[in-house]
């Protein structure tokens, strides 16, 4: 697997790259990935993460000062 960086300059080089392989007979696969993709995983990761952090933070607390919530 060969994974690179897709930049502005990179199109020569990559056709470059393809015609190698395609010279020396070995497969490959073409695979595009998208970052933006991944980062909202993880932003979507870190926003649940920290909002069942604050909802058991607050039932703890709920519990710790039941007493004063009662009364």
């Amino acid at each position: 697997m060969i994974q690179t960086e897709w930049g502005p300059d990179s199109e020569a080089n990559f056709q470059r790259a393809i015609s190698e392989l395609e010279e020396e007979g070995i497969p490959y696969r073409i695979i595009e990935t998208r970052q933006a993709g991944r980062m909202a995983r993880n932003l979507y990761l870190i926003y649940s993460i920290t909002l069942d952090a604050l909802l058991i933070g607050g039932g703890i607390w709920a519990l710790l000062n039941l007493d004063r919530i009662l009364n």
